[in-house]
């Protein structure tokens, strides 16, 4: 994920914090995200 996708994120989240949607509204969203990374990567910095 890289920052566009952590954008996206973080408005999903606000949205249903604020009360404007329930995690039930935007399952489909956070499915077609999720879709698109099918692979799991570690970074570690030495």
């Amino acid at each position: 994920m890289k920052e566009h996708e952590m954008e996206v994120i973080a408005l999903l989240i606000g949205e249903v914090l604020k009360g404007n949607k329930t995690s039930g509204d935007i399952k489909s969203k956070i499915r077609t995200l999720r879709s698109s990374f099918d692979k799991l990567h570690y970074c570690f910095q030495e």
